[in-house]
């Protein structure tokens, strides 16, 4: 069974990696976690008195993200009839490399896959801001990016750029 990792911000981009993602990995036993990172600005926090705000912020992040984790999960459950794979939300309170390094130990996770860029879709941008800090601070994980317009296709060949500088183990 393969545990693989989506995070989302319920954005284009996001559906279109778990859409990567189903297709890459139609053959095999998988379960995908799909995660949603919240966090609360620290503006928020400061202060006795905004205390009570941050902590109302607090429950409706949480309950915003466990309501559109529920919303994939509808939506998967209705369209995606592959008996191989199953789905299971996660709602994280933190940042979302906390998130996904306490993820990727906590589920045994092999493999994340995520879009280049997010809600906010800076045009020009390669690669948004989480993706950035996925790819530099992700080390013990296969990670794979699914570019906005990506189509999937059935993979014939894939290339591992390397400076020999990084020890791959054995999964890799």
């Amino acid at each position: 069974m393969k545990n693989i990792l989506l995070p989302s911000d319920f954005s284009k981009n996001a559906w279109n990696a778990l859409f990567t993602a189903v297709k890459l990995y139609a053959d095999f036993e998988c379960t995908f976690y799909v995660i949603n990172c919240y966090d609360l600005d620290v503006k928020f926090a400061v202060g006795g008195a905004s205390t009570i705000r941050s902590g109302m912020v607090h429950k409706a992040l949480k309950s915003s993200a466990n309501s559109q984790l529920d919303e994939v999960m509808d939506y998967v459950n209705k369209n995606h009839h592959n008996p191989k794979h199953q789905f299971k939300k996660i709602a994280y309170s933190g940042d979302m490399v906390s998130g996904l390094e306490s993820s990727i130990t906590k589920y045994d996770i092999e493999t994340i896959i995520m879009g280049t860029k997010g809600a906010t879709g800076a045009k020009g941008v390669f690669l948004g801001s989480n993706t950035v800090k996925a790819l530099k601070n992700i080390k013990n994980c296969v990670l794979i990016t699914v570019p906005k317009k990506f189509e999937f296709k059935t993979i014939k060949s894939v290339v591992l750029p390397t400076e020999y500088a990084h020890f791959f183990p054995n999964y890799v």
